[in-house]
């Protein structure tokens, strides 16, 4: 081993050299002669909007499907007549005692 009296020099860091910046210049932009998107992306569009609609139609079919479905079985089982008069709907319980007819108002 050897005794070092001066320690070797750093290399000098290269100097980046920035680019010249492009000046914008700002002219009247060409007029579109047609629609801004591709067609693709139009048909694209048209067709996510027609399953969202076609999806949301079946859902509210099967919800009111299982409205009726839940209704009819409550007029099953607990004997209730609904009557429609006028544009109004008014639901009666039938309750049986001694074989006469009494009616509740819902």
């Amino acid at each position: 081993l050897s005794v070092v009296d001066v320690l070797p020099t750093t290399a000098q860091p290269t100097k980046k050299s920035s680019p010249k910046k492009k000046v914008c210049q700002f002219s009247n932009p060409p007029s579109q002669k047609g629609p801004s998107c591709s067609p693709l992306t139009l048909g694209l569009l048209v067709t996510g909007v027609l399953v969202l609609l076609v999806s949301l139609s079946v859902a509210v079919h099967l919800y009111c499907q299982r409205r009726r479905a839940r209704l009819r079985f409550l007029k099953q089982k607990f004997n209730i007549i609904c009557l429609k008069i006028s544009g109004f709907t008014t639901c009666f319980q039938v309750l049986q005692m001694n074989k006469e007819y009494a009616f509740g108002v819902l």
